[in-house]
């Protein structure tokens, strides 16, 4: 995947995520009807990633990035994903 900007996406399951990395910026995640604004023509990468138990309770919604990627933080979960 190139150096750029992207939007991400998240589909939750319940042993696996997947991490949708799209060439289209600056739209809203979903329409009012519940739909997807994502382009699926616009993926630039998709992973599979699996979702573990957090080291600690966290009430708001974090993303913290490392030099391995980034992690996405709620409650009793955490969902790592790599960047290379």
């Amino acid at each position: 995947m190139k150096k750029g900007k992207y939007s991400i996406y998240a589909i939750a399951g319940e042993k696996e995520w997947q991490i949708i990395f799209n060439n289209q910026t600056g739209q809203w995640g979903i329409n009012r009807d519940g739909s997807t604004t994502r382009d699926k023509a616009k993926d630039a990468a998709v992973v599979t990633v699996t979702p573990k138990k957090a080291a600690a309770m966290t009430e708001q919604l974090k993303y913290v990035v490392s030099d391995k990627g980034f992690s996405i933080i709620w409650e009793n979960l955490e969902v790592p994903v790599s960047v290379k």
